[in-house]
């Protein structure tokens, strides 16, 4: 599917476990590739590029060379009545769940 997201790959920083907000910071300030846009992604988005075939990682490595298999944050809160939670997708197994915003994950930007 086509998607016309841009994702950040081969940089350093996302190979760097951090917590929600610094995540979401990461993103919202980084200047790549001449794009200033970048911003965490959706859960949907990053569920998106989950390769269901694979394992550990989750994911083609073709496209995404440097991805761990552990969990990357969206920017998608869990629910209205928790907002500390946001949701996260595991690229080991593909799986997705909710975690609390002061745990580290990996961190993986995308822009339109």
């Amino acid at each position: 599917e086509l998607t016309h997201l841009m994702w950040q790959d081969n940089d350093v920083i996302s190979v760097i476990s951090m917590y929600w907000n610094d995540a979401n910071y990461y993103c919202s300030n980084l200047s790549l590739g001449g794009y200033s846009n970048w911003r965490l992604p959706t859960s949907i988005e990053l569920e998106g590029i989950i390769d269901y075939g694979k394992y550990q990682p989750a994911i083609n490595t073709t496209y995404f060379q440097n991805t761990f298999s552990d969990i990357y944050w969206s920017s998608s809160p869990a629910v209205a009545t928790a907002p500390s939670y946001f949701w996260y997708v595991d690229f080991s197994s593909g799986s997705e769940s909710a975690r609390y915003a002061d745990n580290n994950n990996y961190v993986r930007c995308v822009r339109e």
